[in-house]
């Protein structure tokens, strides 16, 4: 038997966290359940200092990666890496009321948010529990309800349990996209520890004199390749459009087009330009993930099905809702968007939903919606790119949608974006930029000290 207003939230990260907080000032649910998979809450933030294994190469559909993981007993792993800090200064990134403490940098370690997170789930209250060490295998509807059974990661002993309602806040960061590539398996099959995804980098140091080749100049492409000149040189870095962060030009990473081929036994790369990059070590995937719910078994079929090639989640209203049954939504699954004010958004809009104080349009007005939106954000593809000044505006339209619930004036309601926050969320880019550059210089300090030194050993 279900409880008449119960939700469930399938990840702790903060933005199950903001969510699970807007839904307890509604006041009117009888439980809020945060299921997650790791031992404390705070998502991707949790680092896992040894990475076992790789992804699966190449990794395109999410049937690839479904098969993969199944067949593995790994433990969840981290995307967060050794040396790793906020691509988004603290003064936007904090949830509302809740700013950075001063002592933290402007662009946080990931240390300082993990910290942060955790202290702001400090003071979850009831009707809010938090079930930690818990993996969700399985979420069904079955008539009015869902049935989540979930397994103890200690104990191993399963359990199912009924909602009402059922949010997915897992992210995603979990199954690593590799592109197919004409000789890439052929490598991978041939030398599999020399190919890698950047969710399981940890540090620079296994690649010390190696040649590495870095597929893709986004944020992390662009991160771990500084990071590596700390220990090889040159890195090369191959990219197929501009990153959100164009990276900061560098004498030793050599930037170079899209690789349409590759060839293990002469261990060489090709481009589409027909550069060729000879005696590589090491390739690093910094090419992004895969969306997928392999727990999720209802709505993975047919026209409508939550997924199909894994490069976006289909049939959603305003990013948030599954079109054909509402009573199912997804938080923070958005990308180039500063995701901790931004769950918060969302949290707001589907707590008055669930609630019952807000409206949704009818289904055919936001099946209509979805093809506009997908128009609007240029295909598919982009569906869920956000990049500014399109977040804010996006959050924008979701304060416009809570001030309609009624009564207006209760519940938790987001920050809004004032002109000054507007502005700062274009120059944060102008910041990590400039970090980029201050990371450089230090380099180049230490590579020259080193240098001196072993002169005058020698």
């Amino acid at each position: 038997m279900t409880f008449e207003k119960s939700v469930a939230i399938i990840g702790g990260g903060p933005s199950g966290l903001a969510t699970a907080k807007a839904l307890a000032e509604e006041h009117v649910f009888d439980k809020i359940v945060i299921f997650e998979q790791q031992p404390q809450v705070g998502g991707v933030w949790n680092y896992s200092g040894t990475k076992p294994g790789n992804s699966p190469v190449p990794s395109d559909n999410p049937s690839i990666t479904r098969e993969w993981f199944a067949n593995r007993d790994d433990e969840y792993v981290s995307p967060m890496y050794e040396n790793l800090e906020t691509n988004v200064i603290k003064d936007l990134m904090g949830y509302k009321d809740y700013p950075f403490p001063e002592a933290c940098d402007i662009l946080p370690s990931r240390q300082d948010v993990l910290e942060y997170v955790l202290n702001y789930a400090v003071d979850l209250k009831d009707p809010i529990s938090v079930l930690v060490n818990k993996e969700v295998i399985n979420l069904q509807k079955t008539g009015s309800e869902w049935k989540l059974r979930s397994r103890d990661l200690i104990s191993q002993a399963t359990t199912e349990d009924s909602f009402k309602y059922v949010i997915i806040a897992t992210g995603h960061y979990n199954f690593p996209y590799v592109p197919d590539v004409p000789g890439l398996q052929e490598w991978a099959e041939a030398d599999p520890s020399s190919i890698s995804h950047s969710k399981y980098y940890i540090n620079n140091q296994k690649f010390k004199g190696k040649k590495v080749l870095v597929i893709g100049n986004s944020a992390s492409g662009a991160d771990i390749s500084l990071q590596l000149t700390e220990v090889t040189w040159p890195v090369y870095r191959s990219k197929k459009s501009e990153g959100i962060i164009k990276p900061v030009e560098i004498d030793d990473i050599i930037d170079i087009s899209e690789i349409k081929r590759y060839d293990v036994s002469s261990r060489t790369a090709t481009t589409a330009d027909n550069t060729t990059i000879s005696n590589i070590d090491h390739i690093i995937f910094c090419t992004g993930y895969l969306y997928d719910f392999p727990f999720l078994k209802s709505y993975m079929e047919g026209e409508d099905a939550l997924i199909t090639d894994g490069q976006i989640t289909r049939r959603l209203h305003r990013q948030i809702f599954y079109i054909p049954d509402p009573s199912l939504s997804f938080v923070g699954i958005m990308k180039n968007i500063i995701p901790f004010p931004l769950a918060e958004s969302q949290g707001a809009v589907i707590a008055r939903v669930y609630s019952g104080r807000l409206e949704l349009p009818c289904e055919a007005e936001m099946r209509k919606d979805e093809i506009e939106e997908i128009k609007k954000r240029g295909g598919e593809s982009k569906f869920h790119s956000f990049a500014t000044p399109t977040d804010v505006e996006y959050a924008q339209e979701l304060a416009s949608l809570v001030d309609k619930a009624v009564p207006f004036d209760t519940g938790f309601k987001a920050e809004i974006w004032t002109e000054e926050k507007k502005n700062r969320r274009v120059d944060f880019v102008d910041i990590k930029q400039q970090r980029h550059r201050e990371h450089r210089e230090r380099i180049k300090r230490n590579r020259k000290s080193h240098e001196t030194s072993a002169q005058a050993e020698a």
